[in-house]
């Protein structure tokens, strides 16, 4: 991160960002092709699980290459400034990086079901 002090570094606040989302955006790669896609997400025991179609691109690239990148964005404001160049945006976002697998087994889908949706102690 080129700006380390705006970096998050507290488990409780990455915690509280991916609690307080719907959303995260997962990067996969077709060959030398960046794909994202926007998903509904569940969260537990620092895994993130996502219900999607059994056939499609995103599983067909998942097959190919189980390597993701995913990201999570938080407190979005837009600052305002009189000139173009000098807007900003304020926001916090959880970034990471990891493999993906697929669910294959009934009682792994049905426990990972169960979580759906940011749920914590």
């Amino acid at each position: 991160m080129r700006k380390k002090d705006k970096e998050i570094k507290d488990p409780r606040e990455i915690e509280e960002i991916i609690s307080a989302n719907k959303i995260c955006r997962i990067a996969l790669c077709d060959k030398d092709t960046p794909y994202i896609v926007p998903m509904n997400f569940g969260y537990k025991e620092n895994k993130i699980f996502f219900h999607t179609a059994r056939k499609g691109k995103k599983i067909d690239i998942i097959k190919k290459n189980k390597k993701v990148c995913f990201e999570i964005t938080d407190s979005i404001e837009i600052l305002r400034a009189e000139k173009a160049c000098n807007f900003s945006t304020k926001y916090r976002s959880v970034i990471g990086f990891g493999s993906i697998k697929i669910a294959n087994n009934p009682d792994e889908k049905k426990s990972s079901s169960n979580n759906y949706g940011p749920t914590y102690k």
